[in-house]
């Protein structure tokens, strides 16, 4: 995933130097804010860590908000946390980015959310409802893949945000690199707005 992505909102990894990835992974931290002190951000994840993350000193924000299936038109483009096998994905979670976001990160790989999981970055090629619920036809570069959405899923909507947003207690996730030493770094918050937390 590439630093364009950021600029527009989208859930993405900041590119690193080839010598850097070479010694860096990167980490989903999925949490509560504690505090942002200038540039260092302290995060309570999920798992009762208190984590610290470098934040860079122009570091973006994107807002998440529920959004419903309204949001999901052909065209879009969307992230998907599907489980099941890839003949018959069914959704738990459904993120549509900003219109106009770069899509160099259309794709399909494995995902953390839930046990088993894929993430589907892709356009909606078409959407019908169905008898479960609806149904969504993607497009992974080029291949059309159908992916069950039912009434249960979670949709949410990606916008910009701002670091005024990100305030104790808000929820956040924010994808970190990490050093051999388990440092953190990133150069994007996501962060749920109004309460919202976010699913992926």
């Amino acid at each position: 995933m590439v630093r364009n992505l950021l600029k527009y909102g989208v859930l993405a990894l900041s590119l690193v130097s080839s010598l850097d990835a070479a010694a860096q992974t990167t980490r989903r931290v999925r949490g509560t804010v504690e505090r942002l002190d200038g540039d260092t951000l302290i995060v309570q994840s999920r798992q009762g860590e208190a984590l610290r993350i470098d934040l860079a000193p122009n570091f973006t924000v994107g807002a998440l908000s529920k959004g419903d299936l309204s949001a999901v038109q052909p065209g879009a483009y969307v992230g998907i946390v599907s489980t099941g096998p890839r003949d018959r994905m069914r959704a738990a979670v459904v993120t549509v980015f900003p219109e106009g976001a770069s899509r160099a990160n259309e794709g399909q790989f494995a995902w953390d959310t839930l046990p088993n999981s894929l993430m589907t970055n892709a356009p909606v090629e078409s959407e019908v409802t169905g008898k479960n619920g609806h149904e969504l036809m993607v497009s992974v570069k080029g291949e059309k893949l159908a992916v069950e959405v039912p009434s249960d899923a979670i949709i949410a909507v990606t916008t910009a945000g701002s670091p005024a947003m990100v305030t104790p207690e808000s929820k956040v996730i924010v994808f970190a690199q990490m050093t051999e030493n388990g440092a953190l770094s990133a150069s994007r918050v996501n962060v749920g707005r109004d309460g919202f937390t976010p699913p992926m």
